[in-house]
Formats: structure tokens, sequence, C-alpha cells
């Protein structure tokens, strides 16, 4: 008689299915469901990156960062100066991230750790912040990944390893334009060419096959050394010579590095970035890591840590999104090791398995729960996140579009909001500084943001106070709540 599918299901055999379900769905989910909405407004880097992305062409001068910014002036060409348009590269990203770190944990410890740790990946509330901000800081996440990834394939020797020997390059020349990743990579690649195994990597590889993997490298880094040629100084801000501090600053970036992963103190704005679950994770896999440290994949994810960290404390600019892989790796491998010991509590038959199973589903459930909740009905609440990114204008877009008739009208803002705000400018509306010659503060028909207008001098403040004006508004409370007045 044939077995029920409830049967089947309960003898353990549709588990794979059902969490690559789970895993495609929260990655698609996650990453783009009201993306339009939350986060609550554009970061500061969201909108220096837009306006850099409009701007750039192969005649730019500077190319940090250029592959990202060229994706998103292609994605801002499509859907416009708006939250789809300017995030949209980053949602590609993280899934690219998430698909990455999937085939990685699946090569390193098998489908079971590798489905239950990318559901934990993709879940992550500092993923989700980056994944769904339209600036270029995702990029710590994924090239490192892609390079781990290219890495593990190369140096297993299967079949087309040498094509990935090649991919290793090809992301490494992209990474390239990451600043002070460079560095990190450089470090972690001269490691691993030091030990055994990389040396009988290299002497396999070939000739021809490591001579394109050199001109790859150098190709692609041409446009970025050619920039450093022309203009030196972008070359300290690259590595980080403008911005090296003292003990002091290493003291302060410290204590921002614990609150932001353990919640406790002040100094960051999204914490903590761990669960209780995840740090607990993350401790066992340091410990398990140090005492077997003389595996390659542990030695690259200490020493990435190591650096990192070291990069971070040193350097100002230096991003604590530069330490989210290594220690999402250590929690990982908690997380193999706990699974593994878990499993040895029960006998190998599968009903024994799915009672095995079932404590390990409800964890993994609490902790995606736990971080939908914080990212999606919390952080857009917390007064330290609004203060974060800035919603005029998402607010003036969504008043503009309400309205039948826009011709000729001009927009006012202040010059700190002038680059960003010009992108939203078209033939009907015109955005300009409030010093514009052009502007009749008696008669023009105008909307001014509340900066613009606390700054006026007295004389065309006075003007416009003789008008009567139509206040836009959003939620805040008291006389901040008025973002813009129509006249």
């Amino acid at each position: 008689m044939q077995t029920s599918v409830i049967k089947e299901l309960l003898l353990y055999r549709y588990r794979f299915l059902v969490g690559y379900g789970i895993l495609v769905f929260l990655s698609i989910g996650l990453t783009v469901w009201q993306l339009d909405s939350v986060p609550p407004g554009y970061s500061a880097l969201e909108k220096q990156s837009a306006v850099i992305s409009d701007a750039i062409s192969h005649e730019s001068t500077s190319f940090l960062n250029a592959p990202y910014h060229f994706m998103q002036k292609v994605t801002m060409t499509v859907f416009g100066p708006t939250p789809w348009g300017i995030r949209l590269p980053s949602v590609f990203a993280a899934l690219a991230f998430i698909a990455a770190a999937y085939f990685l944990l699946r090569r390193w410890y098998g489908e079971s750790t590798a489905v239950i740790g990318a559901i934990l990946v993709v879940s992550s509330v500092y993923l989700l912040i980056r994944g769904r901000s339209g600036d270029p800081t995702i990029l710590y996440y994924l090239w490192p990944m892609l390079l781990l990834l290219s890495a593990t394939y190369a140096s297993m020797q299967g079949r087309q390893w040498r094509l990935w020997v090649w991919v290793f390059a090809l992301v490494t020349g992209l990474s390239l334009y990451t600043p002070y990743l460079g560095i990190l990579a450089l470090i972690v690649a001269t490691a691993a060419a030091a030990s055994r195994t990389g040396r009988i990597l290299i002497a396999d590889i070939g000739g021809p096959v490591l001579s394109l993997s050199i001109v790859t490298v150098l190709a692609l880094a041409a446009p970025l050394i050619y920039s450093f040629y022309n203009e030196p100084a972008q070359l300290a801000s690259y590595v980080g010579m403008s911005t090296s501090g003292t003990t002091a600053l290493a003291n302060e970036r410290l204590g921002e590095l614990w609150t932001t992963i353990t919640g406790v103190g002040s100094g960051a704005t999204f914490t903590p970035a761990l669960s209780i679950p995840a740090i607990i994770f993350m401790l066992y896999g340091a410990v398990h890591a140090l005492r077997n440290v003389a595996r390659p994949r542990y030695v690259v994810t200490i020493l990435w840590l190591l650096v990192g960290t070291t990069l971070y404390l040193s350097i100002e600019s230096v991003p604590i999104a530069m330490l989210f892989l290594p220690m999402a790796l250590l929690v990982i491998i908690g997380l193999h090791r706990f699974i593994n010991r878990w499993y040895e509590l029960f006998p190998r038959n599968p009903y024994a398995r799915v009672v095995a199973i079932v404590p390990i589903a409800l964890l993994v459930a609490v902790i995606v729960q736990f971080s939908f909740q914080r990212y999606f009905y919390v952080l857009p609440y917390s007064s330290d996140v609004r203060a974060v990114y800035d919603s005029d204008t998402l607010l003036l877009k969504r008043h503009l579009d309400s309205k039948a008739q826009i011709n000729g009208l001009s927009v006012v803002v202040s010059p700190e909001q002038l680059p960003f705000a010009r992108l939203f400018e078209n033939r009907l509306v015109r955005v300009v500084a409030p010093d514009n010659d052009r502007l009749s503060y008696d008669t023009g028909r105008i909307i001014i943001s509340n900066e613009a207008y606390q700054g006026l001098p007295l004389t065309d403040k006075a003007a416009l106070d003789g008008r009567e004006p139509a206040l836009i508004v959003d939620g805040r409370p008291g006389d901040d709540a008025v973002r813009f007045r129509e006249y």
C-alpha cells in the first residue's frame, strides 16, 4: 500500500525540500517586503550613494565601489530615484550573499547545517539592514563570501576547479573597489598561500590559468589604480591613512563594538546585532575553531576576524560590517557542533530523528520571528533609528504624486539637501536652493522645506509669512511635524 504524504513527512523524507522552500521564501520575502517604507526614509549613506551613482561614468575620477554605483545607476534609470531604484542593488547583493552562504556551508558541513545556517543568516537583523539599504556597505558581506566560496571549491580540486581559481581572481579584482577589503584579502590570501595546502594548490594550477588570473585582477583594478595615480589623496583615504586613530579612538570603537554585539552600553544605533542564542553559538564556535585551528577554514575565519577587528579599532572609517562574515561563520560553526552533539543523543532511525529535529526547528523559528519583529515592527519606530533616516523626501514625493497639477512648481531645500533632492527634478518641477535669483517669495508657487525656511533671510521669510501656507506634516511630535510649507 502506498505510504501517505503525512507519513512520509514524519519519516523525515521531505525535510530538505521543506527547508529549501522556507529558505527561498524568507530570502525573497524579507529582502523585498515593504522595501518602499522600511527603512522609514533614506539614510545619509543612501543619499550619498544615489548622488554618486547618478553622476558616475567612464570619465569619473573616483571609482571607489564602482561596481555597486554602476548597478545602482541602471536601477535608478529604470525605476527612478525611488526606494526600489536606490535599494535594488543591495537586494540583489543580499540574495547573492545568501545563495553563496548556502553553497559554502553545504560544502563545509552538509545539507542540514547549510539549510539551517542560511535561514539564520537571511533573518539576521544586520543583513536585513544592509541588504535593504541603498548603499555599498552590503559589499563588505558579498565579496568576502564569494572569495571564500570560490577558494573553497578551488582548494578541493574537483571538477573544473581551475575555473574556480579564475572566479576567485575575478571576485578579488572587483573587491578591490571596496575600501579596506583589498588589505584584508591580501593578508588572508598571503597566509593561505603560505600554508601547505595553499602551496600545493598554487603548484597544481599551472602557468596559463595563473597568468590569466593575474591578468584578470590587474585589468579589473586598472581604473582604480589610474584614479589613485591622478588623485593620490584617494589612495590615502582608501587605506585609511587619513582617518587612522589613537588609543582613545580604539577604546571608543571597542565600546561601540561591544554595544553593537550585546546591546549593553551606548554609542551604537542598531543593537544588539546578535540574539542571545546567536551569541552562545558564536562563543561555542570560537572555542571549537581555536581548538582545531590547524584546519584551513578555521584559520581563515579567525585570521579574518582578528585582522578585521584590528582595522576597525585603528581606522575610524572602517565599518563594523567588515566583521559580520567572520562572526556569522563562528555562529554557524557553533550551530554545526550543537546539531551533531544533539543528534548523538537519539537513535539512528527516522522516528527518533523527527523527535530530534523538532526542538531545533522551534529554536530556529523563534530566532527568525524575533529578528522579523525587531526589524519590521520595532526598529522603524525607534527614535534613534528615525533620526538616522530622513523621511522628508518620501513625504514630498507622495505629496507631489497626489497633486493633479505641478507644472511650474519650485521646491526649495537647504544647501545640504540639494544634491539628493535634485535627483527628483523634472521638466514640471525644479529643485533649487533658497538663494536662487529666479525665486519669487512674494508670488511664486513654492514648496519649501522646514530647514530651508528656518535659514531664510528675514526679508524673504517676511514675504512668505504674508501668505497662507499649506503645511505638509509627518507623524513627529510638536512643531517638528511640519516638514514642508506650500505656497
